[in-house]
């Protein structure tokens, strides 16, 4: 697999140089790899084959030095690697001597930099970066190498996120096998880029000091997304289309009831339940043959009342009156027209005490109609219960005693 092609056009210089500083600085791990080597701070020189997808994500990253017995450049040990067919060595960056830096692979992808037979445990080509320092025999390492070297390492700690203990030697990988990187003070190295990584990560904190004084929110571009529309009123249909199913009920008001008259029933005794009101008239034929004795507020010597009367109770022992009185009477009273007569309708001129059922013995005398303020003023009649009938002995007995005593 040759390496992904994609955009090498140098950015503007204002994005380069911001860039920069931040590569300066240890802070440019927010850039990937294709906008280092766009801006300038890192030149490509691409691997043909020996590249592949990681199918583990990055947790190493381990220094190599070239060791080529003769001193070539970053330019040639890379075209060395591709000469050497498909599984060819190499790794992801290649340090010069003179500072510059190679990127051979973008480091989002895996090569050959290890033998992964002979590693440690846990230690292979899909999650590890190679970065190799061009050296050759007792050749020490400029002070440019080491600080590029620096920068790069801490790039690609902050950008994959390594941890420092897995900042490891080709010789500690493969123990026994190789012993590069050759005279290089490994300590030394780690302990100045973790002083340099700390810088950076002071920088970064100022940095976000400064952004939020100077912070100001963006003002939202125009879109139709943000333009009011129009509101889509939905026409409603009227209540009375709506309520297709449902019948009108129409109501009907209620008449007021009127407490029917109670007659008397025919072809018996007078048992009214109620008072009646007796003209002048019928009180006269009724005095024909039967004796009442009004009493009451208001009663007279001769029988006369200025007042309605309340009609007295008699006691049961008096006897009863003859047969005949009782059936003459009762064509007048019972006279439907009296009878049927409305319970609030304007008394007549002239009109008689009321008469219970239970006093039907004595008779009852007629009197003038009394003043209208007395007529609202009038009491209630009380009513009591009729006497128990009488039985074929104590009605012979009641004869005897009257008669022969």
């Amino acid at each position: 697999m040759h390496a992904p092609s994609f955009d090498k056009s140098p950015l503007d210089q204002t994005t380069s140089e911001r860039i920069a500083r931040a590569w300066d600085r240890g802070i440019a791990d927010s850039y990937p790899a294709r906008s280092l080597v766009r801006a300038g701070v890192v030149q490509y020189h691409p691997l043909r084959g020996g590249i592949y997808y990681r199918r583990e994500p990055v947790k190493y990253i381990i220094l190599h030095s070239t060791e080529t017995g003769i001193p070539v450049s970053a330019v040639n040990v890379i075209e060395g690697w591709s000469s050497m067919g498909r599984r060819h060595p190499g790794a992801q960056y290649v340090v010069d001597r003179d500072g510059t830096i190679y990127q051979a692979v973008d480091p989002d992808l895996a090569t050959v930099h290890v033998n992964i037979f002979k590693t440690l445990p846990g230690i292979n080509n899909d999650n590890s970066i190679g970065i190799e320092m061009n050296h050759t025999g007792r050749q020490n390492y400029p002070q440019a190498q080491r600080e590029a070297v620096n920068k790069l390492l801490a790039y690609l700690q902050q950008r994959y996120q390594v941890e420092n203990a897995n900042v490891i030697t080709h010789r500690y990988a493969q123990q026994g096998d190789h012993t590069d990187p050759v005279n290089f003070d490994l300590d030394g190295f780690l302990a100045y880029n973790r002083q340099f990584q700390r810088r950076a990560l002071a920088y970064k904190v100022k940095g976000l000091e400064q952004d939020v004084k100077t912070w100001k929110a963006p003002e939202p571009a125009a879109s139709t997304i943000l333009q009011p529309h129009p509101v889509q009123v939905e026409a409603r249909e009227p209540v009375e289309k709506k309520i297709e199913n449902v019948e009108k009920v129409k109501v009907i008001p209620l008449r007021p009831v009127e407490e029917a008259v109670r007659t008397a029933p025919s072809g018996s005794g007078l048992e009214l339940k109620g008072p009646i009101e007796v003209d002048p008239s019928s009180a006269s034929d009724l005095n024909q043959k039967e004796n009442f004795e009004v009493d009451g507020p208001g009663a007279t010597a001769g029988g006369e009342s200025s007042e309605p009367a309340k009609t007295k109770v008699m006691p049961e022992s008096r006897p009863e009156p003859d047969s005949k009185a009782e059936t003459k009477p009762e064509s007048k009273l019972s006279s439907p027209a009296q009878h049927h007569a409305p319970v609030h309708s304007a008394p007549p001129v002239k009109t008689a005490p009321l008469i219970n059922q239970s006093v039907r013995k004595e008779p009852v005398k007629a009197v003038s109609n009394p003043a209208p303020k007395q007529v609202a003023a009038e009491a209630p009649v009380k009513v009591s219960k009729p006497p128990a009938k009488k039985t074929i002995f104590q009605r012979m007995r009641a004869y005897l005693k009257e008669n022969f005593q």
